[in-house]
C-alpha cells in the first residue's frame, strides 16, 4: 500500500507540473491554460487620407532593413500578402523607428501575425519620443494569418516614434514560430517626414542637379 501511495503522489505531482506551463512574450509570463486564444476576426480597413509611417512594412524588399532585430529574419515560406514575411523562433522582438508623429495624427496601428503552434500570445511595444514606452498584450494571433489591431493601446498624448512586435517561447513541443507581415502605422495629414539618411541623399541629389544646370548655363554664356 505504501508503494501504491508513493506512485499516486508522484502521478499527482507530475500532473500538476504538466498543467503549470508558462509561456513568455516580451516581459509577460502567462500560464498556457489561461490564454484565451485569438480574438474575433477583424475586417481590414485603411482610413482615407492616411499614409503608412513605416518603410518596408511587408518585408517585400527581401530584407529586414529598416527593421532591426538580431533574431528575426525574412522568409518567403509564407506571407499574408506579397512574397515575404518576417519570422522568429522564440521570445524576441523586431522594431522599426520612424519620424515622431503626434498620437492625435495616428489613425490606426495594425499588423498581420500567425503562430502555427496555436499559442496566441504576442506582446507589442510602443515607444514615445523622450517619454519611454508601453508594453502590452492584446488578443494573440491564430494558426493562420490574423489581423491584430493595437490602436486602442495608444497613449492619450505624446509623439509615437517606434513599434516593436514580439515572438514567444514555451508553447509546446514544436518550434515557437511567429510570423509577421503588413505592419501599418497609419498617419493622417499627408506623407510623413523622410528619415534623415534619405533626406540627406535627396538634398545631395538636388544640390548636384542645381550645380549641373549652373555650369551648363555658364558654358552656354561663354
Amino acid at each position: 500500500m505504501r508503494i501504491v501511495g508513493i506512485v499516486f503522489a508522484i502521478s499527482i505531482l507530475a500532473a500538476g507540473m504538466a498543467v503549470a506551463q508558462t509561456v513568455e512574450s516580451g516581459s509577460f509570463q502567462v500560464d498556457l491554460s489561461d490564454i484565451e486564444g485569438p480574438g474575433p476576426e477583424l475586417v481590414p480597413h485603411t482610413p482615407e487620407g492616411t499614409v503608412n509611417a513605416l518603410m518596408n512594412p511587408g518585408f517585400e524588399s527581401g530584407s529586414l532593413d529598416p527593421w532591426t532585430s538580431t533574431d528575426w529574419f525574412v522568409t518567403n515560406d509564407d506571407s499574408n500578402s506579397g512574397t515575404y514575411s518576417a519570422e522568429v523562433i522564440g521570445n524576441f522582438r523586431v522594431c522599426q523607428t520612424f519620424p515622431a508623429v503626434d498620437v492625435s495624427e495616428v489613425s490606426s496601428i495594425t499588423f498581420y501575425s500567425m503562430q502555427p503552434e496555436g499559442v496566441a500570445l504576442q506582446a507589442v511595444d510602443l515607444f514615445y519620443e523622450g517619454e519611454g514606452s508601453d508594453q502590452f498584450l492584446d488578443s494573440g494571433p491564430g494558426v493562420d494569418w490574423t489581423l491584430i489591431d493595437v490602436t486602442g493601446d495608444l497613449r492619450g498624448s505624446g509623439s509615437l516614434n517606434q513599434i516593436c512586435v514580439w515572438g514567444y517561447s514555451g508553447g509546446g513541443a514544436g518550434p515557437d514560430v511567429t510570423r509577421l507581415d503588413d505592419v501599418t502605422v497609419q498617419v493622417a495629414g499627408g506623407v510623413p517626414s523622410l528619415p534623415w539618411p534619405a533626406l540627406m541623399l535627396l538634398v545631395a541629389a538636388l544640390t548636384g542637379l542645381s550645380l549641373y544646370f549652373v555650369r551648363r548655363q555658364r558654358r552656354s554664356a561663354s
